[in-house]
């Protein structure tokens, strides 16, 4: 994974990562809103339209519509298929 992470890299990808202590394991999407902090939402616009607000609502970013989003919801949202603007990659 490191070696593919230096290669994007060295072609000009910006990348973004992150490593989840022991104790942050444990609580929902602290990993993804330290990963995504310094993301602005206006990067994240290439995202379709539900999988923005899921994204958005996790990250504490925006009030929830009701229920908070499930973790499946979430994992979806961070993970587009085919985008070429955003990809993310847990790492354990």
């Amino acid at each position: 994974m490191e070696a593919g992470l230096d290669t994007a890299r060295r072609l000009g990808v910006r990348v973004l990562t992150v490593r989840a202590t022991e104790p942050e394991s444990e609580l929902s999407y602290v990993s993804l809103g330290d990963l995504l902090a310094e993301v602005p939402s206006v990067e994240l616009g290439s995202l379709p339209p539900p999988q923005l607000r899921v994204l958005e609502v996790a990250l504490l970013r925006v009030e929830p519509d009701g229920v908070a989003p499930e973790p499946p919801a979430v994992a979806a949202a961070s993970a587009p298929a085919g985008s070429s603007q955003l990809s993310l990659a847990a790492l354990k």
